[in-house]
């Protein structure tokens, strides 16, 4: 399921068929952090289900020492 297709609703609906989740920027797939891409409404749609599981990054990562520490931070600022 892709949120950017789908939509927060069709993964809410749909949350107890989730297993894993990857999180990448629009419109470059990038990892969060490394160009702005609000992920507040991705968040939102996995907590709506219930969803417990891993939320992995699958993204260009163009310099992983400077980009890969900006991620975590990223991730948890859109998460609350």
């Amino acid at each position: 399921m892709h949120y950017g297709v789908c939509g927060e609703e069709d993964i809410v609906a749909f949350g107890e068929r989730l297993h894993h989740a990857h999180i990448a920027t629009v419109p470059n797939r990038q990892a969060p952090g490394v160009e702005e891409c609000d992920f507040s409404a991705f968040f939102r749609a996995p907590a709506s289900a219930k969803y417990r599981g891993r939320i992995s990054i699958e993204a260009g990562i163009p310099d992983p020492s400077r980009d890969l520490p900006r991620a975590p931070a990223a991730m948890r600022r859109s998460a609350q």
